[in-house]
């Protein structure tokens, strides 16, 4: 009993938050809200503890190098608080600085937050925008969620979220296939003969019913549309719409067949996957997700596109028949602002990705 007290002193004194936790239970829904961040996670454990400065933790097996040795006001900095909450399935609405809209995406199921510095002097800096509010009470994680989320969003995927059970939603397809039936390269050759005339930085609309994206075009000096390795380009950031799995797991990766050999087998991870679907209520949680960029989880032709086209009045008309058409203002405006880009995205290559 005595080491048990003596721990959660210490506890205490790592960080502000530490003792909210104390009184959640193993599968609770809990609501952290950070920043411009609000992530409903069915809780797993909380831990704190202190690390050497220049390493971040970013998940639950490996750090990384880091900058945080010093405070923008030159203080050095001797070791950093890890509050790591600790997640079987999380689910994030990300505020968008363009549209206003917070944005739901899953890329991981825990959350790690560094609000508490030891400086070198012996000092303890707690830093309170990095310090979340963490809300249990289910009418007010709901409450808190239907002043951001939309309401058909908030009702089909927040609180099936929060119940335990799937979605109706299916992630998307090759008209009757999972898999796609052509390559990449014939993917690429059907967007660059569908798009032909359409102007440099003009709109252009990739839908099907589980999957759009928004894009304008960006041609290379012979007028092809311009690539970035395998991804295509486009002007002005590019947004998403997309049928996902939970945490990092995209479609590729879920087709994979589960690994079955033993401990000391060898797993060839090109073929199989080491890991499970996150499921609820026995079956694998489908959620629209919306998003800025391309990235593994999330290329462009994941599902077959039904139009493509720069006109503004089919791309409103097909987007009613998506599993999106609450969003279809943020269509509206993207095409409306073609030569707009938010400070806040940084070009890194030609175009953006």
């Amino acid at each position: 009993m005595k080491s048990q007290t003596a721990e959660a002193a210490v506890d205490d004194r790592l960080t502000p938050i530490c003792s909210i936790f104390d009184s959640i239970s193993k599968g609770s829904v809990i609501l952290v809200e950070f920043e411009n961040l609000l992530s409903l996670i069915r809780f797993e454990s909380y831990h704190a503890y202190k690390r050497g400065s220049g390493w971040t933790r970013i998940n639950r097996h490996y750090s990384v190098p880091s900058w945080n040795r010093q405070l923008p006001n030159g203080h050095g900095i001797k070791e950093v608080v890890t509050s790591c909450i600790y997640g079987t399935h999380r689910l994030d609405f990300r505020r968008d600085p363009e549209f206003e809209v917070y944005l739901p995406q899953s890329f991981d199921k825990d959350m790690f937050l560094e609000p508490v510095y030891v400086l070198e002097d012996g000092t303890t800096c707690i830093e309170a925008k990095k310090l979340p509010k963490v809300f249990t009470d289910i009418n007010v994680i709901l409450g808190r969620l239907e002043a951001f989320i939309r309401p058909a969003y908030l009702h089909n995927v927040a609180l099936s979220f929060i119940e335990g059970r799937p979605t109706r939603y299916k992630v998307p397809r090759w008209g009757n296939h999972w898999f796609r039936r052509i390559s990449l390269s014939d993917l690429h050759k059907r967007y660059e003969m569908s798009t032909r005339g359409i102007k440099q930085g003009h709109f252009v609309y990739v839908g099907c019913k589980e999957e759009v994206y928004l894009l304008c075009v960006a041609r290379d000096l012979c007028g092809m549309p311009f690539m970035q390795g395998t991804y295509t380009t486009s002007t002005k950031p590019i947004f998403y719409f997309s049928n996902n799995y939970l945490d990092f797991i995209s479609r590729h990766e879920a087709e994979k067949p589960k690994f079955r050999g033993g401990e000391n087998d060898l797993c060839n991870v090109a073929v199989y996957r080491t890991y499970d679907i996150p499921e609820l209520g026995g079956k694998p949680f489908i959620f629209p997700q919306m998003g800025r960029e391309q990235n593994c989880k999330n290329t462009i032709f994941t599902g077959e596109p039904q139009l493509i086209t720069g006109n503004l009045d089919e791309a409103l008309a097909h987007f009613q028949t998506t599993d999106f058409a609450e969003f279809s203002d943020i269509v509206e405006k993207y095409a409306a602002t073609a030569d707009f880009i938010h400070p806040s995205f940084v070009r890194r290559f030609e175009y953006f990705i």
